[in-house]
C-alpha cells in the first residue's frame, strides 16, 4: 500500500513538475514574443510621407502653400546633442519622424557603435567628438559641437536649432515663428528662464534653442575664444546656462518666445505635464520663469513648437496625429491674416 501511494505521489509530482515547466516556457515565449514585438516597432522603419500625398479623409488635398513658402524662405539646420547608448534608443527615431523635415539634421555624440560609422545614417549626420561624455561635460560638448557646425555650415543655413534627443519639433511652426525675422540680426529664441545663482537669463536647454546665423558666427568667432566672454569649454556648467552667459556678454538678443496670450511656443515638459499638473507650487520651471503661464489648455501656444522628454513611442504618436490625423470636414482658420500669408502676398 505505501508504496502504490508513493508510485502515485512520485506520478503526481512528475505532472506537476511538467505542469510548472510548461507554464515557465509558454511565459518566456510570451516574453520573447513582447520584447521582439517592441524591438521591431523601435527598429522599423518610419518614412514620413511628404504633404503632397496627405489627403483628407474627404480626399481634397492638403493646401500646404504657407508652409512650403516658409520651407523655401527659412533654411534651418537642426542639431541633436545625444551620447553612443541614445543613439540607437532615441536620436533615430527623430530621424524617422520630425528630423527629416529640417533642412539638414545633425546628431552630435561621442563615438559611434561598430556599426554606425561616422558620416550618414538614415540620411542623417553623425558627428562624433573626441571628448568626455557626462552630463556635467554638456558645455565641453556643445562648444566643441557648435564650433564644427560653424565651420562646416555658416553660410549654408539662416537658423541652427538644437534639441535633446527626447525633443519632439513641429518644424512648420518653428520656421512660421522664425519667418519674420533676419537670421542677419544677433537673436536666440527659446523658453526664457533666469538662474537666480547666476543672475544670468538662458533658454532652457531641453525644450530646443534656435539662434540666427549672425548669432552663432559672433559666439564662435568672439565668444569661444574670448574667456572673457565665454566660460572656457572645460568648466562644468550647465549648458544653457553657459550660453545664456556667452550671450549676453555678446550683446545677443534673448528673445521670449510665448505668443500674445503668455502661453508656451517651446514647451519644458511633455504635453501631458503642461496641460494637466497642478505642482504649479513646486515645480522648477515655474521658480525660473519670469513670466506666468496659463494652466490646462492655456499652458501652450495652438503653435507650439517644442515637447521635452518625449519617448520614442510618442514621436510616432506625435507623428502620427499631427501628419496622419484629421477630423473630417473641419478647416482650420485664423481670426486674422496670419504672418504668413502676409508676406508672401508682399513678395
Amino acid at each position: 500500500m505505501m508504496f502504490q501511494m508513493s508510485k502515485i505521489s512520485v506520478k503526481n509530482y512528475q505532472i506537476i513538475l511538467f505542469v510548472v515547466a510548461f507554464g515557465i516556457s509558454v511565459a518566456i515565449k510570451i516574453i520573447q514574443i513582447v520584447i521582439t514585438d517592441m524591438n521591431a516597432f523601435q527598429s522599423s522603419y518610419y518614412d514620413v510621407m511628404d504633404y503632397s500625398s496627405i489627403k483628407l479623409q474627404s480626399n481634397v488635398l492638403l493646401d500646404t502653400r504657407a508652409a512650403d513658402y516658409a520651407t523655401k524662405e527659412v533654411k534651418v539646420l537642426c542639431w541633436i546633442e545625444t551620447y553612443p547608448k541614445n543613439f540607437r534608443e532615441k536620436a533615430i527615431h527623430i530621424q524617422r519622424t520630425w528630423g527629416k523635415r529640417c533642412d539638414k539634421t545633425i546628431y552630435v555624440t561621442t563615438q559611434v557603435e561598430n556599426d554606425v560609422v561616422a558620416g550618414t545614417v538614415e540620411d542623417a549626420e553623425v558627428l562624433p567628438l573626441n571628448i568626455t561624455e557626462g552630463y556635467e561635460y554638456l558645455w565641453t560638448k556643445t562648444t566643441h559641437a557648435l564650433r564644427v557646425i560653424h565651420d562646416r555650415y555658416i553660410d549654408n543655413f539662416d537658423w541652427f536649432f538644437k534639441a535633446d534627443d527626447d525633443t519632439f519639433v513641429i518644424v512648420e511652426n518653428l520656421r512660421h515663428f522664425l519667418l519674420p525675422h533676419s537670421p542677419t540680426k544677433l537673436l536666440v529664441f527659446g523658453c526664457l528662464l533666469k538662474n537666480p545663482n547666476e543672475n544670468v537669463f538662458y533658454h532652457s536647454g531641453g525644450s530646443g534653442y534656435v539662434m540666427s546665423r549672425a548669432a552663432l558666427r559672433t559666439l564662435r568667432i568672439d565668444g569661444f575664444t574670448n574667456p572673457e566672454i565665454c566660460p572656457p569649454a572645460d568648466e562644468l556648467k550647465p549648458e544653457d546656462v553657459a550660453l545664456g552667459i556667452c550671450f549676453r556678454n555678446l550683446g545677443v538678443q534673448m528673445e521670449d518666445t510665448r505668443d500674445d496670450r503668455g502661453r508656451l511656443r517651446f514647451a519644458v515638459e511633455r504635453p501631458e505635464f503642461h496641460l494637466t499638473t497642478d505642482q504649479h507650487e513646486s515645480f522648477w520651471f515655474y521658480e525660473r520663469s519670469f513670466q506666468y503661464v496659463g494652466l490646462g489648455f492655456e499652458c501652450c501656444s495652438h503653435r507650439p513648437v517644442t515637447f521635452h522628454y518625449v519617448t520614442p513611442e510618442r514621436m510616432y504618436l506625435f507623428d502620427a496625429l499631427l501628419y496622419r490625423v484629421f477630423p473630417y470636414g473641419v478647416r482650420y482658420e485664423e481670426n486674422h491674416l496670419n504672418k504668413t500669408d502676409n508676406l508672401m502676398k508682399n513678395k
